[in-house]
This record gives C-alpha cells, sequence and structure tokens, in this order.
C-alpha cells in the first residue's frame, strides 16, 4: 500500500497549478489509478514491464485508454468490428496490351475479430461485382485456409487486358459474401494498348471479282452496270479508320437518269444481318451508315454534284432501327457537276472523327463527327458498288452502261465501340 500512496501523492502535488473552482484534474487521475491499483496492481506493473516504460506508464491502462492490452476502465476489450482489413500490399497492372495476362498480387491482413474461411464467405472481390481485367470476379480462399485476426493472406490471381484501348480502372475488397464488403481497397488504372492490324485488299475487277456480285457483268475493262439494282458487295475487317477507292468510267449525264444514283455504301453486317442487305429496314436506319450519291437528271438544280452521308449510332443489336442513344448524321453535297465518261478516281475515306470523299484527288466534301463523342466500330463491316434503295425506291438506281474498276481497300483494324445503355 506504500507504493500506491506515494503514486497518489506525487500526482496530486503536481496539480499545484489548478484553480480552486474546478477539480485537479490530476487527483481525478490519481484516484483512478489509486483505484485501478488496489484492484490489480500485478496487472499495471505486467503491462509497464512488457512495454519496458516507466512504472508510472501504467495508469494509462486503468484510465480508460485502449493503448495498452485495449483494456477500458472495466477492463473489458475495446470493441472491434468484426470484419476489418489492412492492405499490406498490392502489385497490379499499370499498363497492358489488349489481350496480355497479368498476375496480381494482394496482401490482405485480417483486422477484425472473426477467422476468414472459405466456409464463411470471405473472398477477395472485385468493387462493384465487375472488373474489366477478370471475368470471375471473386478470388477465393483454399480450403483449408485460416486467416485469424492479425494474421496476413497473400491473394494471387490472373488479370486479362480487355480488347479495348484505353485506361481502365482494376480494384478490389475483400468481401463476406452475402453479409458485407469491408476493409481497404487495392486499385489501379493500367493503360491498354491494342496493336492494330493494318488490312488492304485489292480487287482490279477484270474479268472477275473477290466479292459478291449481284448482277452486272465482267470484261477486261471492269464490271459493268446492266441494271439499276445492280450491286457488288463486300465483307471486311471491323476498319475504324481507312480508304475505299475505285474508278468509274463511262458515266455521264446521259446515264444519270434519276434523282439519286447511289454508286457506293458502307454498312454495318454484323448481329444476324444478311446479305444481300435489304434495304427497309436494315440498310435505310443502319447505324452504321455511308453513302455516296451523284444527283441526276431528275434534279436539274444540282445535278452531277455528289453528296456523302455518314451517320453513326453505337446502339448495338440488331444494328439497325431508331437510335436508343446518342447518334450523329451529316450528308453535305457538291462537288463539279460534269462527267464526261472519261476515268474518274473516287475516294472515301474515314478515320480520327472525320469523313472526306476526294474526286481524282481532291477533297469535295468533309464531315467532322470528332465533337460528337462517337466512334466509328460497327460489329461486322460490309460495303458494296451499288445500293440496295434501288431495290425498292423508283428514284434510285445504278447509272446503267458505267465501268467500275481497279477497287482498293487500306484500313486499320479496331475493337467493336461498346453498346450504349
Amino acid at each position: 500500500m506504500r507504493y500506491v500512496v506515494r503514486i497518489a501523492l506525487l500526482l496530486v502535488s503536481s496539480c499545484t497549478a489548478c484553480s480552486d473552482d474546478a477539480p485537479a484534474e490530476g487527483a481525478q487521475d490519481a484516484g483512478a489509478t489509486t483505484g485501478g491499483a488496489a484492484a490489480g496492481g500485478r496487472e499495471e506493473a505486467g503491462a509497464a514491464a512488457a512495454g519496458g516504460s516507466d512504472p508510472t506508464a501504467g495508469g494509462d491502462a486503468g484510465s480508460g485508454d485502449a493503448a495498452a492490452g485495449r483494456a477500458g476502465t472495466d477492463g473489458s476489450a475495446a470493441a472491434r468490428p468484426e470484419d476489418d482489413a489492412e492492405l499490406v500490399s498490392a502489385e497490379l497492372p499499370s499498363a497492358l496490351a489488349c489481350g496480355a495476362s497479368f498476375e496480381a498480387t494482394v496482401v490482405m491482413r485480417n483486422a477484425g475479430t472473426r477467422t476468414w474461411t472459405r466456409a464463411g464467405g470471405y473472398k477477395l472481390g472485385a468493387v462493384d461485382d465487375s472488373d474489366p481485367f477478370s471475368a470471375e470476379g471473386r478470388v477465393l480462399l483454399a480450403e483449408l485456409d485460416a486467416v485469424s485476426p492479425g494474421a496476413t493472406h497473400t491473394f494471387v490471381f490472373p488479370l486479362v487486358a480487355p480488347d479495348m484501348p484505353g485506361e481502365h480502372a482494376t480494384d478490389w475488397r475483400m468481401v463476406r459474401e452475402n453479409v458485407t464488403w469491408f476493409g481497404a481497397t487495392a486499385a489501379s488504372s493500367a493503360a491498354v494498348a491494342c496493336a492494330r492490324e493494318s488490312f488492304e485488299l485489292v480487287d482490279p475487277l477484270a474479268n472477275g471479282t473477290l466479292g459478291n456480285a449481284v448482277g452486272g457483268s465482267f470484261g477486261p475493262a471492269g464490271w459493268t452496270v446492266t441494271a439499276a439494282t445492280d450491286r457488288l458487295w463486300y465483307a471486311l475487317p471491323r476498319l475504324v479508320e481507312g480508304s475505299i477507292e475505285f474508278t468509274v468510267t463511262n458515266m455521264t449525264i446521259e446515264n444519270l437518269l434519276v434523282a439519286d444514283n447511289e454508286i457506293f455504301a458502307l454498312y454495318e453486317a454484323g448481329h444476324g444481318i444478311a446479305e444481300p442487305i435489304r434495304y427497309n429496314p436494315e440498310y435505310r436506319e443502319n447505324h452504321y451508315k455511308g453513302m455516296l450519291r451523284i444527283y441526276g437528271q431528275a434534279e436539274p438544280e444540282r445535278v452531277g454534284q455528289q453528296k456523302l452521308i455518314w451517320g453513326l449510332c453505337p446502339a448495338g443489336a440488331p444494328g439497325y432501327g431508331p437510335c436508343s442513344c446518342a447518334s450523329f448524321l451529316e450528308e453535305p453535297f457538291g462537288g463539279d457537276g460534269a462527267w464526261d465518261g472519261s476515268a474518274q478516281r473516287l475516294r472515301i475515306e474515314w478515320g480520327g472523327g472525320r469523313s472526306r470523299y476526294l474526286r481524282n484527288g481532291v477533297e469535295i466534301v468533309s464531315i467532322d463527327w470528332s465533337q460528337s463523342g462517337l466512334e466509328f466500330g460497327p460489329s461486322q463491316l460490309h460495303f458494296s458498288l451499288g445500293t440496295s434503295r434501288s431495290t425498292e425506291v423508283a428514284t434510285a438506281a445504278m447509272p446503267i452502261g458505267a465501268v467500275f474498276s481497279e477497287l482498293t481497300v487500306e484500313g486499320i483494324e479496331g475493337p467493336e465501340v461498346s453498346a450504349c445503355p
């Protein structure tokens, strides 16, 4: 008891600066310390010895501070959550090529009071139940794993970069399945870059074709239009940027009879769209639609001028119909209206948020869709010389007698654009 009394006197005497009208804080501490020492002086001494500090530090344990042994004034353990986790370390990707694999490592410490087991539903989970680098979204403990409070566990799992360039987040957190998410999050933002394949197709159209003819005839000079509904269609890779160029001869104002002489079409052909594509609704309301039209004699105010139509709609299946989200459509026209039957080199190109039509190397019209926020990325890309509109609309046709030759397609392959919500 002498030891306890001396501590009390020491603490009281240290409060000579306390005011007369308020209890001395030191005296309150002393009283608590005295009571604590009387009830368990050995515990205080043991705590001091274990901590390697001055014996008077034992007073903190009795005062209600949870620092030493997490003990309160009533001797009970301070509350800790059942489920908590601290992130010790993580190795997550910062840059990957499209489709590349990465072995991720996340080390978590059990900072709660429950032991983590597979049977208990404890897992490492993809935040919000999805991750662009993982189809599973969960990393399981082994059957015999038991991660007790204070222990760590290393989760090792594969990640695969999506086939979509850009910055993608991957983030992981502990989950007790069907109960709660808890603890710190391991996260990284990874730059994904896709190596894009170049493509080239050359079809002279002399005596045959690499495409699919719907009418017309072939000879040494190329493919000759013999009926208003003739077409020649091709299946292409998904060219997110590219150009299609061809030569047309024997096209004059005399064989540009109808209002709309539509000599070129580019379109979405995925999601089960059958070829030869129908006009209405598959081509008329196509979600990735390009067309080159030359006005004929039935349009006297703009006869011979050329119109480029360009439309974008990332709505996904079925690839046509009213657009359910943001879309883009422009159809400017212009250019020299003279067509004298001589060889004309026509070129349609797209990429970088812009589409252009050129005649003999000179730009006739240009469409800028870079501010639309949309990209060119159909599920499957087809194009044709001639369009299906002439099969249903009397004012549309191919110019009979025109000869097409020296077709060249070039471009860069890329990913399909994600469908809008």
